[in-house]
């Protein structure tokens, strides 16, 4: 095998993540999936800038994993046969709410009382009666639903409320990554928030304190790209329909100012 794959912690970085490179000394492998063994034995792919393959260039690449759980050993290995593992593990002292599409907007947190204390596994189901029978007939949608509670997050500065406002402000699945050694007995998963409610725990109207209740929905790992692997080449190539109702390409950087509000805008996953 002429593949290698290197894989290294970044634990101060935010939010921590692994990096990932991949090295074909044939030069011949256009591209490859790389994809990690989660705690709970299931393969799950690392997000690429738009969940494809990911390109090598002059036989290398790299890329990063925002989604690795904390306080585990995790493998990764490629999509090739006979294809090299490497095996690395984050331990954090917090736990952290990914964003996946744009992972800069990702936040420390730490669980205030209220969290956490219910979960809910609906079933979608309907209870007929039937006349003359004294057993109402029962039609089951199928397996009850992953859980839902909600966690409650407290702020004591204006900035740090900001930056959480910010992480919900689009509505997207997060990661909720939460190491076991904190003790919450709370696995890492893939929330769908709710109506997020803001409150003030104190009366005097001057304090900065906030709290914030997150109701949430567990979900799968939904699919698309991440901003932090995106690239000049996949900008260019996705041209401006992507980000304007009138058809037009990034002939010269005016256009491409033009396309979007914000570099964050511009480079942004579109799925």
């Amino acid at each position: 095998m002429t593949l290698t794959l290197t894989a290294s912690v970044e634990a101060d970085h935010t939010p921590p993540r692994v990096r990932l490179d991949v090295n074909d000394t044939t030069g011949t492998v256009p591209s490859v999936t790389i994809t990690r063994l989660d705690p709970d034995s299931v393969y799950r792919k690392v997000r690429t800038s738009d969940d494809a393959p990911l390109p090598l260039s002059g036989g290398l690449a790299t890329i990063y994993d925002y989604e690795a759980p904390f306080g585990y050993a995790l493998t990764y290995m490629t999509d090739l046969a006979g294809s090299p593992t490497a095996t690395v593990q984050i331990d954090s002292a917090q736990s952290w709410l990914v964003h996946l599409g744009v992972p800069s907007r990702s936040c420390p947190i730490e669980f205030a009382p209220g969290s956490f204390t219910t979960v809910t596994r609906t079933v979608p189901q309907g209870v007929f009666v039937v006349l003359e029978r004294p057993d109402p007939v029962v039609a089951s949608g199928g397996a009850r639903l992953l859980g839902a509670s909600q966690f409650v997050l407290m702020t004591e500065t204006i900035s740090d409320l900001a930056a959480l406002d910010l992480l919900f402000s689009d509505g997207s699945t997060l990661f909720l990554n939460v190491p076991p050694s904190l003790g919450y007995d709370v696995d890492s998963m893939y929330v769908a928030p709710g109506d997020v409610v803001f409150g003030r725990p104190s009366s005097v109207a001057t304090h900065k304190d906030r709290t914030i209740t997150v109701p949430y929905q567990t979900v799968g790992r939904p699919s698309g790209g991440t901003q932090a692997a995106i690239t000049w080449n996949d900008v260019a190539t996705r041209g401006a329909d992507d980000y304007t109702a009138a058809p037009s390409s990034y002939a010269t950087w005016a256009a491409a100012a033009a396309a979007a509000d914000s570099w964050a805008e511009l480079a942004a996953p579109t799925s």
